[in-house]
């Protein structure tokens, strides 16, 4: 019986430890294609993202925080330069307990915007 029940038991503990990693959303490649009605800026990522986004004004930037983004596999900060979005850049930090990817959008004038994700995706 007591055999019985420490394999009960450890199998609980193993799942519960399976399931504490896959909180982790490992984001990948930032894409930016140009058009002449608008960027899109692509981030992919490994699982539906969970985030939040908020713009600060001097200068013009727009964050979008992701809970438990992993951005070791991003290599660099995207240049772009072409009259409306300067850059593309990331960071991380901890934010109440879980990992969070930041991606920057900083911007070379004021510009309108729209975020949203699809599947594994965000699109800015």
């Amino acid at each position: 019986m007591k055999v019985k029940a420490l394999v009960v038991v450890g199998a609980l503990l193993l799942s519960t430890a399976a399931l504490a990693g896959t909180g982790k959303n490992i984001l990948g490649n930032i894409q930016v294609k140009e058009s002449p009605e608008a960027t899109l800026i692509t981030i992919d990522g490994s699982t539906t993202p969970t985030f939040s986004v908020f713009r600060l004004a001097d200068p013009p930037r727009l964050f979008v925080d992701i809970a438990g983004g992993d951005i070791s596999k991003i290599a660099k900060t995207v240049e772009v330069f072409n009259g409306v979005v300067a850059q593309v850049g990331t960071i991380a930090f901890g934010k109440g307990g879980v990992e969070t990817a930041r991606i920057i959008v900083t911007f070379e004038r004021e510009a309108a915007y729209d975020v949203q994700s699809r599947g594994d995706q965000i699109l800015i």
